[in-house]
């Protein structure tokens, strides 16, 4: 039975250590899809998996990439690529062209739009409305008032 319990707490252990993946550090940027590596003392080229950019955004792109990577630990995944600590996926950002100056929240900075409104309701008072169209006529001065039987 003791055997058992240490074979099993071996074998669970073995299991983590292998699960374990390698960091890589980035050393430069090719281009908009290629980000250069260093792990363990070994350099790779890593080609971003479904980015596209156009030849006008090539060096904006770079220049976002740059920034966002030289110099940090990333995981690499079959060209899918993870900023350490905070987990970016920079496969996405450059999908989304987040050169372009996005935000957090996902707003992007482009110019500001003039938008023009039209002009508001003028407001009326709701219970001055109310207490016009319930007003009773008036009753002529000596009208005998008669009281109703209740149905």
């Amino acid at each position: 039975m003791k055997t058992r319990f240490v074979f099993v707490l071996l074998s669970l252990s073995l299991n983590t250590v292998t699960a374990v993946a390698a960091m890589s550090k980035v050393v430069g940027i090719r281009d908009s899809r290629t980000v250069i590596t260093e792990t363990g003392g070994v350099l790779s080229t890593v080609v971003l998996r479904g980015v596209k950019v156009s030849a006008g955004e090539e060096s904006a792109a770079a220049s976002y990439l740059r920034t966002a990577l030289l110099d940090m630990w990333v995981y690499v995944e079959n060209g899918d690529v993870y900023r350490s600590p905070d987990g970016l996926f920079v496969n996405a950002a450059m999908q989304r062209r987040a050169w372009y100056g996005a935000t957090y929240m996902g707003e992007l900075a482009f110019p500001p739009v003039e938008r023009r409104m039209a002009p508001p309701e003028p407001r009326t008072d709701p219970r001055a409305a109310k207490k016009a169209e319930k007003k009773p006529p008036k009753k002529a001065k000596g009208a005998r008032q008669t009281r109703r039987k209740p149905r």
